[in-house]
């Protein structure tokens, strides 16, 4: 499952809107010798469908739990944060298939 909040409106919302099927993609930062012009890095590609979390609870917990993956040392002003934010945070799930 990959988790994604972006804004509420504008032409991404748009097209998944109108055709939920996405293509995601990742890579990490690559790795590269400094006198080489060969860069090593490792990446993924997901298929699969998104699905806009509307409910206020699963929002926050989505939320939450891309939080303590990503930014686990400042957990703490979470509360805070999803208070102020939560109204105009679109929230994302895709499902790889």
């Amino acid at each position: 499952m990959i988790i994604y909040d972006c804004a509420r409106a504008g032409k991404k919302i748009e097209l998944l809107r109108e055709n939920p099927r996405v293509c995601l993609s990742y890579a990490c930062k690559p790795r590269r010798e400094e006198y080489e012009f060969t860069a090593e890095y490792e990446s993924t590609v997901v298929f699969g469908s998104a699905i806009e979390l509307i409910n206020k609870d699963e929002k926050t917990d989505a939320l939450r739990e891309l939080c303590q993956r990503n930014t686990p040392t400042n957990i703490n002003a979470f509360d805070g944060a999803i208070e102020q934010s939560l109204a105009h945070t679109a929230v994302w799930k895709s499902k790889a298939i």
